[in-house]
C-alpha cells in the first residue's frame, strides 16, 4: 500500500522523500503539512551531493512521526539494515550508478516504501 501511495506521488512530479513522507501521511493519517515536504526538499538528491539516499532518510522522517524518540531510533536501525542487507551502498549516486535501469528511483522507492511499511507493521504487532 504505500509503496503504490509514494510511486503515485513520485509520478506526479514530488521528489524521493516526499513521495514516502506525502504517501505515508496518507495512509497512517500524518498530517504531513505543506512545511515538511518543503523541508524535504533540503534532503533531496542525497542532500543534494549524492549522499545517503532520502529515501531512507524519509524513512526515519515517518517513523519520527508515528513513534517515540527511542522507538525512532531502533526502527532507523532496524531500517538502515535491511537495506544494506540489499544494496551494498546508501549514497545517492552509488546506487543511482548501480540501478542504471531506474534513473527516477522507482524501483528503490517501491523496495524502501515495503521495508517502511514492513517495520511500521511489526512495530504495531509488537505493542499489541
Amino acid at each position: 500500500m504505500l509503496r503504490e501511495k509514494a510511486l503515485q506521488f513520485r509520478r506526479q512530479g514530488y521528489n524521493c522523500s516526499q513521495c514516502i513522507v506525502k504517501a505515508a501521511g496518507n495512509i497512517y493519517g500524518i498530517p504531513a503539512p505543506e512545511q515538511v515536504l518543503s523541508a524535504c526538499q533540503g534532503i533531496n538528491a542525497g542532500l543534494g551531493i549524492g549522499y545517503m539516499c532520502d529515501i531512507l532518510l524519509a524513512g526515519v522522517m515517518v517513523f519520527g512521526l508515528l513513534f517515540d524518540e527511542t522507538s525512532t531510533k531502533r526502527l532507523r536501525i532496524r531500517l538502515l539494515s535491511r537495506f544494506s542487507e540489499k544494496h551494498p551502498q546508501m549514497d545517492c549516486c552509488v546506487l543511482i550508478k548501480l540501478r542504471k535501469d531506474d534513473t527516477r528511483c522507482e524501483g528503490l522507492i517501491g523496495e524502501t516504501a515495503d521495508l517502511i511499511e514492513e517495520i511500521i507493521a511489526e512495530e504495531y504487532r509488537r505493542r499489541c
